[in-house]
């Protein structure tokens, strides 16, 4: 209202909470922030903070292209309990390719939705893992914790949106539907981020098959999935209860 006036924005952080009272930041902090009375004061007291701010006329566009980065990464870094780095890194596990799949299904909807989008979209969700590479997405640390995803309000939007503008999205329904099976990782059997390798190996592989079957890009340059550095690839938080917060990395 006008006493309390309020205006979208879109934030770009990399944050993790390890423990009761704890917040770890891996990477960026900016904000973008649609036009409002406040918006210019806000503008400039945040970066004095340390927080980059930008006021934009296309708030929409900008959150459209957060909802494309995530909807890129966050599935298949919780399917793996993985980084963004080391997610990139599997040269022949066709995930890159996925990735791709996921992203364009993203741009034909927000396109048919009469969104904006930075011309620089793709080159943006390829630029995720270079300035946050060791992070684990928010979709990954709520699952080890056994809590609700938003993958509902991810990929699944974007589903939704599709099936009312008539544009298939046949990659992110896939992702949305191994995360509605009641036998995959929502179950009680995850209760640790911090998987012993050859657990996390067979999630990877498990997971990339389910979906390369619905991907033909990927299909075709799929080969036998190497797991660089799947040991230990980038920090991972381990929440047992006897871990006093530790990191593992």
């Amino acid at each position: 209202g006008e006493q309390n006036p309020g205006a979208a924005a879109v934030v770009y952080v990399a944050t993790a909470m390890p423990g009761p009272g704890h917040v770890r930041h891996y990477g960026r902090g900016e904000l973008v922030i649609a036009p409002s009375p406040l918006s210019d004061l806000v503008a400039l007291q945040f970066p004095t903070a340390g927080i980059p701010t930008q006021i934009s006329d296309n708030v929409r566009g900008a959150l459209w292209a957060k909802l494309i980065i995530n909807c890129a990464y966050n599935a298949l870094s919780a399917l793996t309990q993985m980084s963004y780095g080391w997610l990139v890194d599997q040269k022949t596990s066709g995930v890159n390719p996925l990735i791709d799949e996921i992203v364009a299904e993203c741009i034909a909807v927000a396109r048919a939705d009469g969104v904006q989008l930075p011309e620089n979209m793709v080159d943006m969700v390829h630029g995720l893992p270079q300035t946050m590479p060791g992070q684990l997405s928010s979709t990954a640390q709520d699952l080890a914790r056994n809590k609700q995803t938003e993958i509902d309000h991810l990929n699944g939007y974007v589903v939704a949106r599709g099936k009312a503008l008539g544009i298939a999205t046949p990659v992110n329904n896939t992702l949305l539907a191994i995360f509605a099976s009641p036998c995959n990782c929502t179950s009680n059997r995850l209760s640790s981020m911090y998987w012993p390798s050859p657990v996390r190996a067979r999630w990877c592989s498990a997971a990339r098959m389910a979906m390369v079957a619905f991907s033909p890009v990927a299909r075709s340059t799929v080969a036998t999935p190497t797991l660089v550095g799947a040991p230990a690839a980038g920090p991972v938080i381990d929440i047992r209860p006897d871990s006093a917060w530790t990191t593992k990395s």
